[in-house]
C-alpha cells in the first residue's frame, strides 16, 4: 500500500491486468496509474503515478464515510 493510502486509511484493490482490459478501459497508459471510478462504474478521474490533485483527494475523503 502507498504510504499516502495508508496514512488516510484508504484501502484499495490492486489489479493484476496481465491482457491489459483495465488500461483500455478507463484510458491508463503508464505503471503506476490510479483510477477513480465511480458507483456507476463511470470513470471519476485517473492518471499516473501519485495522487496529487486536491479535488481528487477531496472526491476520495467525501466517500470514505
Amino acid at each position: 500500500m502507498d504510504d499516502s493510502a495508508e496514512n488516510w486509511g484508504i484501502s484499495y484493490t490492486y489489479v493484476n491486468d496481465p491482457e491489459l482490459e483495465t488500461w483500455e478501459a478507463y484510458g491508463l497508459r503508464s505503471h503506476p496509474s490510479y483510477a477513480l471510478i465511480n458507483p456507476d462504474g463511470s470513470l471519476h478521474d485517473s492518471g499516473a503515478g501519485r495522487v496529487e490533485s486536491e479535488s481528487t483527494i477531496d472526491w476520495i475523503e467525501s466517500h470514505l464515510s
